[in-house]
């Protein structure tokens, strides 16, 4: 081949090389030209709507805890408590520990935010050392709760239950998944304790209603669905921020790339693979608007399904959502319900809010009961005979928006039960069912996470020693 032919070749080469790159130009741009103004209008009609896709819209205040407060946690919990392990094995309080919990007292009686919040930050990196201390104080305080029933003082154990709750009401303020997620292990932890404090003998009916005003307040389930707005827009503004950035989109680009160190015989393909991460980059350009649209559409079907679970005040509306009807008798499809509570975080912790406002009302109803017992001399035939003596209304199972279940069973014993997770009335069967659900690896382990694993949630038979030593 002549020497002008080689030339000739290679700037045709070019010329079509430089067209395929043009081409693929004004595709780039013509693709994220069309995805911005689908998202643009889209966005339009969900703030239409009344919706906040932004931090800013949200108007969320910065939250700076008090410094002295997480030191003192930190200082008082990290060494006094594996983390793992939700309680002592004892209920007796060692003599050292009781001036530390002296130290964490003031704490409980703040509504300060209890731990910093970045908002600029996501996802959330948590300090462990802080968790750990807060996890750490509440295991001696469930201690210190059993110690002085043990001693006869049920007052002061009904105070210490009242301290763990507080904690948990001071992580209200933080709108983050990980802060709630704490926050319903608190109330796991202080709704165990509770069960147990019950089981012990010498109540009065003082003592009782204190116990009773203590869990009185309800478990705001709207605090779920804000945490799901924080949520929403933290994502997208990691995605717009590497539609805006050459560095964020480098950052994604590079997560995509290979690991690799120099090694000759791999060469080759880490550097095919390296190529292929930098062509889905760029791919990722055309589509990253388009993507951001379907992001909030996968969004709003969730968060409108979970406002229809809080304004029924029912998990029955998930399965009533799916098409399922329990009231007819059918059970819900657990792929469905499984592929809603895993398409959010936010998912799995309502229906676990909705779990703890049921086991709060069970815990009531069964203080409540032995109120009835100590003033009547026998237990009630119905929960009704509660109203208005000793509670407003009768308790509610947050399973199907209905009353708690009960019967008699002897002079000493009831059968009080919620429906459960699959909304069906199984007139209090608690036979365990295999099968496990997205929101069980919010539960700590805890004697209470069993109870909804059966057909039934059934609130537990009297203890035996073993299980008021543990």
């Amino acid at each position: 081949m002549k020497h002008g032919s080689v030339r000739k070749f290679f700037l045709r080469l070019a010329l079509l090389i430089g067209a395929l790159v043009a081409a693929l130009a004004v595709f780039i741009l013509e693709e994220n030209i069309r995805g911005r103004i689908l998202l643009s209008r889209y966005k339009t009609e969900l703030r239409a709507k009344g919706e906040k896709l932004t931090l800013a819209e949200l108007d969320l205040a910065p939250l700076h805890a008090e410094s002295n407060d997480v030191a003192i946690l930190v200082a008082t919990g990290v060494d006094l408590l594996p983390f793992g392990n939700p309680r002592p094995d004892n209920a007796i309080l060692p003599a050292s520990i009781t001036p530390i919990l002296a130290r964490v007292e003031p704490l409980t009686h703040s509504d300060k935010p209890l731990l910093a919040v970045d908002y600029e930050s996501y996802p959330r990196v948590r300090n462990f050392e802080e968790v750990k201390a807060l996890f750490g104080v509440a295991g001696w305080l469930s201690v210190a709760a059993l110690d002085a029933a043990r001693r006869g003082d049920r007052i002061g154990a009904v105070e210490r239950v009242s301290e763990i709750i507080s904690f948990g009401k001071r992580l209200r303020h933080e709108r983050v998944q990980t802060s709630q997620h704490d926050r319903v292990n608190l109330l796991i932890r202080a709704l165990d304790v509770s069960w147990r404090l019950l089981q012990t003998n010498g109540w009065i009916d003082d003592e009782l209603a204190r116990f009773q005003q203590v869990w009185s307040e309800p478990f705001p389930l709207d605090d779920v669905l804000d945490i799901d707005e924080v949520e929403r827009a933290m994502q997208l503004r990691v995605v717009d921020r590497r539609q805006a950035s050459i560095s964020e989109w480098w950052k994604y680009v590079r997560a995509n790339m290979s690991d690799r160190e120099d090694d000759d015989d791999r060469y080759p393909f880490s550097l095919l693979a390296d190529v292929a991460a930098v062509a889905d980059g760029i791919w990722y350009l055309t589509q990253i608007n388009s993507e951001e649209r379907r992001l909030l559409e996968r969004w709003q079907i969730r968060m409108e399904a979970g406002r229809r679970v809080v304004r029924a005040g029912a998990v029955c509306e998930v399965f009533r959502h799916f098409g399922q009807s329990p009231e007819a008798g059918g059970r819900p499809d657990s792929a469905q319900i499984h592929e809603w509570q895993s398409a959010s975080p936010g998912n799995a912790l309502l229906i676990v809010a909705m779990q703890i406002d049921t086991r709060r009302e069970m815990t009531v109803a069964a203080t409540a009961l032995k109120r009835y017992q100590l003033r009547h001399g026998s237990l009630p035939a119905t929960l009704a005979a509660l109203v208005p003596e000793f509670l407003t209304t009768a308790p509610r199972d947050w399973m199907d928006g209905q009353p708690l279940r009960y019967r008699l069973i002897n002079d000493a014993q009831v059968l009080l039960y919620s429906v459960g997770r699959d909304c069906k009335d199984d007139g209090g069967d608690s036979s365990t069912v295999q099968e496990h659900r997205p929101e069980d690896i919010l539960f700590i382990r805890s004697p209470w996470t069993a109870m909804w694993r059966g057909r039934d949630a059934v609130w537990p038979q009297p203890a035996t020693p073993a299980d008021l030593a543990h």
